[in-house]
């Protein structure tokens, strides 16, 4: 079983987001190009992930975050974007732009306290999709150019976030 560390999504926010997701597979399907798309229920902002759990792991690491405050803070998307850096190839995501320094804050204070080993940089984000192929290089731009449609709907999106959870993926 797959945990991630992270902010689960009001049901209000995660129907706009499903909304864009549909959108964004309506530019997908009229290039022919396959597409995982992540359910309404599992929209999140993730800060950290664990394979798996041990059952002595879990209480401990619930535990330890009730000592991280996590005040409420406001979130605002500012783009939908398409992963072309070996870390997030094939990801379609939401970034995150006000907000997204707390995340950035929280993520360290969380590789500190909980003592995680972190190598890459943290990209604040929404995951709603993954790419089932590799893509050439005209097919990423024709996405990028039509994504551009999208831009207006992400950036009215907005909400705060306040309780940080270990959320088992599904």
């Amino acid at each position: 079983m797959k945990y991630s560390l992270g902010f689960l999504l009001q049901q209000d926010i995660c129907k706009q987001l499903e909304e864009i997701s549909k959108e964004a597979a309506r530019i997908f399907a009229g290039q022919e190009i396959p597409v995982r798309w992540v359910k309404l229920e599992n929209y999140r902002i993730s800060l950290h992930q664990y394979q798996k759990l041990s059952p002595l792991q879990k209480p401990l690491l619930k535990k330890k975050l009730k000592n991280i405050a996590t005040p409420a803070s406001r979130i605002s998307l500012h783009r939908i974007k398409l992963g072309d850096a070996k870390r997030m190839r094939g990801l379609i995501y939401l970034s995150i732009d006000e907000g997204g320094e707390y995340l950035r804050n929280l993520k360290s204070e969380l590789v500190k306290e909980l003592k995680i080993k972190e190598t890459s940089v943290f990209v604040p984000n929404i995951v709603i999709g993954r790419v089932s192929k590799d893509l050439t290089r005209q097919e990423y731009s024709n996405i990028l150019k039509d994504f551009e449609s999208l831009q207006a709907s992400v950036n009215r999106v907005q909400f705060l976030i306040d309780t940080m959870e270990l959320i088992e993926a599904s």
